[in-house]
């Protein structure tokens, strides 16, 4: 027995067929979006879908007919005619693996604005590229973070105004572009120039602002009959420098720094503080600074900013170095060395501490003038080959109650006579004393120990060496050479 197949009523069937396609269409929804179905059509080139920043579309256009057919695919406006130019607008760009906006060859007329291109820089490429291209406008757009901000080659009658184009490699570049327009725009922060014009000429440039561009704010490189003009700067970087290097013998030396570009004025500061403002001048000279560790930095200003230099440390070591008696005379003027360097007032030269780490402690040369040179300590000469004290053609002077200790040589005497050495103390010297070709000098009731050398003598004769105390040196006590009485 079997059962007799029935009939399915055709109403039913489309019912069923209805409620599968429904179940399809919500899941590819699910799976895969919304737009998956809209994705499958026609590209729609409406710019509202390209001008998003999810995109990060680029622009490449080579040539009129190029630029004319994407024109007609993206629905830009206008037509390249000087009364209706093409409108490019409202792209977010980042400039990752191209020129954010590269334009080549053409003469059609076209204005991009409120365009943002950034990102550029670590890949080498620009924001806004022009090429061989006349007949544009830039305007209201930010280029930011590119190798060149705004880059144009070979390009002519270029208007940019109203644009932003800070931290990037150059704000604004030009190579052989003539009679182009920059105004009313904000070139900032650029890591070398704001603005670099290369070989361009006749070009326009008002009423914009460059503000903290590292190497400067407008640079130009072989250009004639670009004008420049109400334009707003801050002070340019600038080097400062002492013309006594790191260290400083004397405490007198001069400060220098290159001119600021813009600055109406410079402030000095040493140690931190304010040391003399309105400065107008770049140079300042320091007298006479006892000794110490100075640190220094200068300040441009104009109405518009500043712009601080580099920082140099100056320090002060005190070292006695005269060579002939016309500085003798105003050394002691300088140092307030009592005495006038006569027989019956010598000039008095005590109580000073000195390292020879940079030069000798007291190096005294071409003079007959009366002085002594009293409880003056000098030592760490040793390392860089100085003596704490170094006499050529020298007579007349006395030294007494002084210390040298771990110089090259403690007294060093050449080519001098009739000087006289007492209660002295060389201790841990290379050479405590040594006389070359030295005659007439008087050492007495000195202390020399613990050096490698005690006393030497070379070529010397008709000297005083009495009653002093030479132990413990390395090497010799005495040593003489083509030297007698």
């Amino acid at each position: 027995m079997y059962k007799k197949t029935e009939k399915i009523n055709p109403f039913t069937l489309l019912c069923v067929f209805a409620l599968l396609t429904s179940i399809c269409v919500f899941s590819f929804t699910f799976l895969f979006g919304e737009n998956y179905f809209s994705s499958q059509k026609a590209p729609n080139h409406n710019p509202i879908y390209l001008k998003t920043s999810d995109l990060n579309e680029s622009i490449f256009i080579d040539g009129n007919s190029m630029f004319s057919d994407l024109a007609i695919t993206e629905g830009w406006s206008g037509d390249g005619s000087s009364n209706n130019p093409y409108i490019i607008e409202n792209y977010i760009i980042l400039a990752l693996s191209e020129h954010g906006i590269e334009i080549r060859n053409t003469n059609l007329s076209f204005i991009i604005r409120n365009v943002s291109i950034t990102s550029g820089l670590s890949n080498y490429y620009h924001g806004f590229y022009l090429q061989n291209v006349t007949n544009g406008v830039l305007q209201n757009n930010t280029a930011n973070d590119n190798l060149a901000g705004f880059y144009l080659v070979d390009s002519n009658n270029i208007t940019l105004t109203k644009n932003t184009a800070n931290n990037n490699l150059h704000g604004v570049r030009f190579l052989h572009s003539d009679n182009n327009t920059i105004t009313n725009s904000t070139i900032n922060s650029n890591l070398e120039y704001g603005l670099y014009l290369d070989q361009s000429d006749y070009n326009n440039i008002t009423q914009n602002t460059l503000f903290y561009n590292v190497l400067g704010s407008i640079f130009e490189l072989d250009c004639v009959g670009n004008f420049i003009s109400d334009n707003i700067y801050d002070p340019e970087a600038f080097f400062l420098e002492s013309d006594s290097g790191e260290f400083d013998a004397d405490g007198t030396f001069t400060l220098n720094w290159t001119a600021s570009e813009n600055a109406d004025n410079y402030t000095l500061y040493q140690n931190g503080g304010v040391l003399v403002e309105g400065l107008t001048q770049t140079h300042y000279n320091l007298i006479d600074l006892p000794s110490g560790t100075y640190e220094y930095y200068v300040k441009a200003f104009n109405i518009y900013g500043e712009v601080s230099s580099n920082e140099i440390k100056v320090i002060v070591k005190f070292h006695i170095i005269i060579n002939g008696n016309v500085e003798f005379h105003q050394s002691a003027l300088n140092n307030n060395f009592t005495g006038d360097g006569s027989y019956s007032d010598p000039y008095l030269i005590e109580d000073y501490e000195i390292s020879a780490d940079i030069d000798h402690g007291v190096y005294i040369r071409n003079t007959n003038l009366y002085f002594i040179i009293r409880n003056v300590v000098v030592s760490d000469g040793a390392p860089n080959q100085y003596s704490g004290v170094l006499l050529e053609n020298v007579t007349n002077g006395r030294f007494e109650s002084n210390t040298m200790e771990n110089n090259q040589y403690g007294f060093y005497i050449k080519d001098s006579f009739n000087n006289t050495f007492i209660s002295n103390t060389m201790t841990n010297n290379i050479n405590g004393l040594l006389l070359n070709c030295s005659y007439y000098n008087n050492l007495t009731l000195n202390s020399v120990n613990n050096n490698r050398h005690g006393f030497s003598v070379e070529s010397s004769y008709n000297n005083t060496i009495a009653m002093n105390n030479v132990i413990n040196n390395t090497y010799l006590g005495f040593y003489l050479s083509g030297s007698y009485n």
